[in-house]
């Protein structure tokens, strides 16, 4: 399918109507799953940032001795 749409010319693209008879579409999740995905990535990445803040802070502090 992406070879499909990345295709230079116009004239030659699949249309929108084509891509959307794909099978790749038609097996496509419902977009609610992707919010739930988003959402869990944004955590795991908060979390990260907290921790490494904190290590951050740990290691200042240490070096001030």
């Amino acid at each position: 399918m992406t070879c499909r749409c990345l295709v230079k010319n116009p004239d030659e693209r699949a249309t929108a109507t084509e891509l959307l008879q794909h099978e790749f579409i038609g097996m496509a999740q419902p977009a609610a799953i992707l919010s739930q995905m988003i959402a869990e990535a944004k955590e795991i990445r908060e979390n990260m940032v907290y921790r490494l803040s904190g290590r951050n802070l740990v290691e200042s502090v240490s070096s001030l001795g």
